[in-house]
């Protein structure tokens, strides 16, 4: 798993022996859900940052989708990217609705879910989770177990869309594998569709 790293990739030093990941940025489109006017609107994923999330979980949402189709090693790390784009965005919000009802704790019903989720049922691995809903968030804010599940199960069902809309893609491209470029156009296609 590669930890997040706020800062520009030709910056240095860098950990994990200067290794260092690079991607092309997606076009930026708004990920809100319709009727939410409190989410932000998302930008693209920044490319010189690396990915909370432990990619493997993120390639069986997508596998899950494609069926038959092979999933390129570039589609699952740019479907992570926007994963941890959204939910920073979704706790960013969901802070600014603690704070309004004088709270320090985020709840599920921050994010629009109800609570009492079973962790064990969610794809995504909740502690990743949690470090990407503090990324955009103070310090003051604590993030109760239940919306950290929420949170999960919010983002899993984010990807699932954007997976499954990629591997039609990759079958309209006469395609047999879903690559970066199928979740690239879903977010260039998303502002003309109702999303999530």
């Amino acid at each position: 798993m590669v930890r997040l790293i706020r800062r520009p990739v030709d910056s240095s030093p860098l950990p994990f022996g200067g290794r260092e990941c690079r991607c092309d940025a997606a076009i930026g489109v708004s990920t809100a859900r319709a009727g939410d006017a409190n989410v932000k609107q998302s930008a693209p994923p920044d490319s010189s940052m690396s990915v909370e999330l432990p990619f493997a979980p993120v390639d069986d949402i997508i596998r899950r989708e494609a069926g038959s189709l092979r999933v390129g090693a570039d589609a699952t790390e740019e479907l992570a990217r926007w994963i941890q784009e959204r939910g920073a965005t979704l706790a960013a919000n969901a802070a600014e609705r603690a704070t309004a009802d004088d709270r320090k704790t985020i709840m599920a019903a921050d994010f629009g879910v109800e609570g009492g989720h079973d962790p064990d049922g969610a794809s995504l691995p909740i502690a990743p989770v949690d470090r990407i809903a503090r990324l955009d968030i103070d310090d003051r804010y604590r993030v109760s177990m239940d919306a950290r599940v929420a949170l999960a199960r919010r983002l899993e069902a984010y990807a699932d869309t954007v997976a499954a809309a990629a591997a039609v893609l990759a079958h309209h491209a006469d395609r047999r594998t879903v690559k970066r470029e199928d979740v690239e156009t879903y977010f260039e296609l998303a502002p003309y569709y109702d999303m999530e």
